[in-house]
């Protein structure tokens, strides 16, 4: 996990652009949609409390896209 995070950090930062949160669930499949960070994100993004997520690849957020996508 800590190579994709820094990875992520270094694009980041190279755009200058600010990171606010890291949502990280540590330990976790990715089959599993009831990780606690990854609900936090799904709620701060329906709050309108985000407007980019950046991510490795998708199956970093959930192994099902379309189920990740219905939320």
């Amino acid at each position: 996990m800590g190579n994709q995070k820094e990875s992520l950090k270094r694009y980041v930062e190279s755009r200058r652009w600010p990171v606010i949160k890291y949502y990280v669930d540590r330990g976790y499949s990715g089959t599993n949609f009831e990780r606690s960070a990854l609900q936090e994100m799904l709620a701060d993004a329906k709050e309108g409390l985000i407007n980019l997520i950046l991510v490795k690849d998708l199956s970093r957020i959930g192994t099902n896209y379309l189920l990740i996508g219905l939320n």
